[in-house]
């Protein structure tokens, strides 16, 4: 079932409207005055127009302040992720230094107790290895 509503609009030059299945309105609409004369009318046109044209004006700045603003958003980004390509290509040289020192630091701390242990295997196994090697040419 449709609803029905009661509508009164004063001071409108529109009426009681409806809308939907089974929907209705009543209403009028009395305009005062009677018709508008030519006058009245084309002072109407030309405000209109007027208004048109500060909309327009008015929509135009806001574009370009909202494509300026855009420029600026996109130019930041550009910035903050050329930046954090610095920031990681930093990063990436300060570990690859670390890296290199430690390695450094762990060669020199090692370098006297590791080579001559390395000599000292190779003075003792050089005569096993030497018959070895004797061993096998032989077969």
């Amino acid at each position: 079932m449709g609803s029905s509503y009661q509508i009164t609009n004063t001071h409108s030059h529109v009426g009681a409207l409806a809308v939907g299945e089974g929907a209705s309105a009543t209403g009028s609409v009395t305009v005062s005055g009677g018709v508008p004369t030519r006058e009245e009318y084309e002072n109407c046109l030309r405000a209109a127009r007027k208004a048109l044209v500060e909309d327009e004006d008015r929509l135009e700045g806001l574009s370009q302040g909202l494509s300026d603003a855009l420029v600026q958003f996109l130019r930041l980004a550009r910035e903050i992720q050329i930046d954090q390509r610095a920031i990681l290509d930093g990063q990436s040289l300060i570990k690859a230094s670390v890296d290199d020192l430690w390695a450094k630091q762990v060669a020199q701390q090692h370098k006297g107790v590791t080579l001559p242990a390395v000599l000292e295997v190779a003075k003792v196994s050089a005569p096993l290895l030497s018959e070895l090697v004797k061993f096998w040419s032989g077969h």
